[in-house]
């Protein structure tokens, strides 16, 4: 049997990844009142266990899950495999624009207390316009790949055709 914390290799980024990984929501507040050391004690434990995949965006606490996670997370970044997103602002609220996305990733740079992140996603494409994420959206996360902010960049869709659709 496979173990959450058995290493798994994402292509074609080769970003090694622990099987489950920690979802940071509820860090921000998402799922009910979490002080910051009930927290840092869930980080620590995933970290104890073996889990080295960490995902977060600024949408979970309106940044308060990214602040607390970079927090938790001082003295293990090399240890750890960071992902984000962008675009998802408010639960009304996005921002798919290329100058949108550069800015929320220095916002989350700096909350996350890192100089790249290790998996930066498009949260809840089926909010924005294709034409608009075609031709804006990911050739900005390309850019922001290739000039080493980012070491890969990936989709996250609630409608999993659309993925197909934005993919082929």
């Amino acid at each position: 049997m496979r173990a959450p914390s058995d290493r798994i290799r994402l292509e074609p980024s080769g970003l090694e990844l622990s099987r489950m990984g920690f979802g940071a929501a509820a860090l921000g507040g998402e799922y009910g009142e979490l002080s910051e050391p009930e927290g840092q004690r869930a980080v620590h434990a995933a970290l104890d266990a073996g889990l080295c995949w960490f995902d977060t965006a600024p949408y979970y606490g309106r940044t308060l899950s990214e602040e607390r996670l970079g927090l938790a997370l001082k003295g293990y970044r090399g240890a750890v495999c960071l992902a984000t997103k962008c675009a998802r602002i408010g639960p009304r609220e996005f921002d798919f624009t290329a100058q949108g996305v550069r800015a929320q990733l220095e916002g989350s740079l700096r909350r996350l207390r890192t100089t790249e992140v290790d998996l930066y996603q498009v949260h809840d494409v089926e909010f924005g316009r294709v034409d608009q994420i075609l031709n804006g959206t990911l050739p900005e996360l390309e850019a922001l790949r290739q000039g080493g902010k980012v070491r890969a960049i990936g989709l996250a869709s609630l409608r999993p055709h659309l993925l197909h659709e934005l993919t082929t």
